[in-house]
């Protein structure tokens, strides 16, 4: 009527000989239609989208159980990406640094902010000495989380190659070891 073909996108479930439903996805677009605005001719496509549906869930479940794993363990990783340094952190790794994931950008500058004032500028350089040397790097530092409270982190970063060799960034981890370092602690003592 208006001169527009309807384009379609849609997903359902459909029963098939087997008696089971499997997902199904039809794409397509109406070609042509009379001044009523009626379809006349279609082209379009079906898909079985039962095994991805599948995927998709299972990946989704994968990444429930990890971050309730990462949650327990008080352990959050991080990715860095180089040479453009774009930080990317897990939602425990906001969490040990005390930190709100809606209003914080993952970055250099947001956790050397949480590194307690003594030891902030060692850290720098240590972070920068590995990725210069393109070695890993662990090491123990306290965080001071904007409630003020201190907290003993372990961090752990691990080198990435591209198929030529160089290095492409780097995945971590950070874990809130404090109860441990406290336990230590009262053992020497």
């Amino acid at each position: 009527a208006d001169g527009r073909l309807l384009e379609f996108d849609i997903s359902y479930r459909r029963l098939c000989r087997d008696g089971r439903y499997r997902w199904m996805r039809n794409i397509g677009k109406v070609v042509e239609a009379d001044a009523a605005g009626r379809a006349l001719r279609l082209i379009g496509t079906v898909q079985d989208i039962e095994d991805q549906r599948a995927a998709a869930r299972a990946l989704n479940e994968s990444r429930d159980r990890l971050a309730r794993a990462q949650e327990l363990a008080h352990l959050g990783d991080w990715t860095l990406t180089l040479p453009a340094r774009e930080y990317a952190w897990s939602a425990e790794t906001f969490r040990i640094l005390g930190l709100d994931q809606a209003s914080v950008q993952p970055s250099r500058r947001a956790l050397l902010d949480r590194i307690h004032p003594d030891e902030s500028e060692w850290l720098a350089e240590a972070i920068d000495d590995a990725i210069r040397a393109g070695r890993d790097f662990a090491f123990d530092s306290r965080v001071v989380r904007p409630d003020g409270e201190v907290r003993v982190v372990h961090h752990q970063g691990s080198v990435m190659r591209d198929a030529l060799g160089r290095v492409v960034g780097y995945n971590g981890t950070l874990q809130d070891v404090t109860a441990r370092k406290k336990v230590e602690q009262a053992l020497r003592e």
